[in-house]
């Protein structure tokens, strides 16, 4: 078996969206977008810097990807104020969705600003559900650690939904040290060497 690794551009988007949806379950907001939305999604977050966002093939078969970089809310932003209305309407047929969005919208307003002490951060880290728990979450991991030390960058960051314990367990069993907690996410940091 084959492995390598490409960096995210336009040219493999489609591949980037099919392990999303086989990797994120229907909690997961992202995963009500149609795939145009998603297409756009990641090419916004993408255009700004994708030296560490990548994707893992096997066999020439897509498996896992990683979506990393230093300014990724602006992305994400820009997204959303480009495509406001189409994030809206998901939001109305998706109304799980329609108050933590609304609530987390409005409590960046409310509440004193806090920085992480990690510049770069992991927005997305993304394995098809049909091999989790096989390793590939660590390669991904080792990719990016090895992207990121060749740009000189040794910490970076991340944050997960406090329910999601795989993902929490899988980050401390990795390297990774909570650097804060609220009600909803935690925040791990790792130094890399």
């Amino acid at each position: 078996m084959s492995i390598k690794n490409l960096t995210i551009s336009p040219e493999v988007i489609s591949d980037v969206i099919q392990v999303h949806k086989n990797a994120y379950l229907d909690d997961h907001f992202t995963n009500k977008l149609s795939d145009k939305l998603l297409e756009e999604y990641y090419l916004q977050l993408i255009s700004s810097d994708s030296r560490f966002s990548f994707i893992l093939y096997e066999s020439n078969t897509p498996v896992g990807f990683v979506i990393c970089g230093s300014d990724l809310n602006s992305n994400v932003k820009a997204f959303i104020k480009a495509n406001f209305l189409s994030v809206f309407v998901v939001l109305i047929f998706n109304p799980k969705f329609f108050l933590p969005k609304i609530k987390a919208f409005f409590t960046r307003f409310s509440k004193a600003s806090w920085k992480s002490n990690a510049n770069t951060r992991l927005l997305s880290i993304a394995v098809d559900n049909s091999i989790q728990g096989e390793g590939y979450g660590k390669k991904l991991l080792i990719e990016l650690e090895a992207r990121l030390l060749d740009f000189s960058h040794s910490r970076y960051g991340l944050s997960v939904k406090n329910g999601n314990k795989g993902a929490i367990s899988f980050y401390l069993k990795n390297g990774f040290k909570k650097e804060r907690s609220d009600a909803k996410s935690s925040y791990f940091i790792k130094d890399i060497e």
